[in-house]
């Protein structure tokens, strides 16, 4: 008697390269297997939509996903019963689910820690800068690498200043992160969250006359190889390593 396939979903944000790391640590460890029929959805409105109704259909037997920001799907997979994979969010996102559940979380302190003594270590500046996130669904990540950041700062006892908005994510804060990177004193060093937006603080450089890496040295996190070798200037970032499994 032929085995039903169990139906796997995975919902990552393959935007990232972090994000493209785990789909392609998955699927290279499992897509070989015929007795999993694998789904694939992308982390937006959609795809947690359509991940969602299949789980109040019962038809997702395993999921593997990151990053769970989304109060509807949280309270869902607090109550599900298959096993379920988190990486790289917070320990306690899912605080009712007691069983079928491994997280594995990388620490986002650390990381941002290290990325910014490399960029103290590169010379001398005026001020000390960095960048949040703009989604919504990523606060806690860019508040954790934020931290980081700051506990060199304090060891060293130097200042820093954050740069955030509260426009919506669908409209550009270019003018606002430029006049952001114009009032900081020069040479600045810069630390932002991700590489995604290091892309847009490069370009809000360029659009206001501000010389990287001259007047501001800007680091990002992720090691996105698509945006580091093709930014203006070359964008250097630090790669997501080691991570600690609870």
């Amino acid at each position: 008697m032929k085995r039903r396939q169990k139906s796997i979903y995975i919902l990552v944000n393959a935007a990232k390269n972090s994000g493209r790391g785990i789909l392609h640590g998955f699927l290279s460890a499992v897509g070989s297997r015929s007795d999993l029929n694998l789904h694939i959805c992308e982390m937006s409105e959609y795809g947690k939509k359509a991940l969602t109704e299949a789980i109040l259909s019962n038809q997702v037997d395993g999921l593997v996903t990151s990053e769970i920001e989304d109060q509807t799907l949280s309270n869902i997979l607090n109550t599900s019963n298959f096993p379920l994979v988190v990486i790289g969010t917070r320990k306690h996102c899912l605080p009712r689910k007691k069983h079928y559940l491994r997280i594995v979380t990388t620490n986002e302190v650390k990381l941002a820690a290290t990325a910014t003594q490399h960029l103290i270590s590169c010379g001398h500046f005026a001020s000390y800068g960095y960048v949040h996130f703009r989604e919504n669904f990523c606060r806690y990540l860019s508040t954790q690498r934020e931290r980081g950041f700051y506990d060199v700062l304090r060891r060293l006892h130097l200042d820093g200043i954050s740069y955030t908005t509260d426009l919506p994510e669908e409209k550009s804060d270019a003018v606002e992160l430029g006049s952001w990177l114009k009032s900081l004193p020069k040479p600045s060093a810069v630390l932002v969250g991700y590489d995604r937006r290091a892309a847009d603080v490069l370009d809000a450089c360029a659009q206001n006359n501000i010389t990287v890496p001259d007047e501001i040295r800007v680091i990002g996190i992720d090691n996105d190889e698509m945006l580091c070798d093709f930014a203006q200037p070359f964008l250097t970032s630090i790669s997501i390593g080691q991570v600690e499994q609870t």
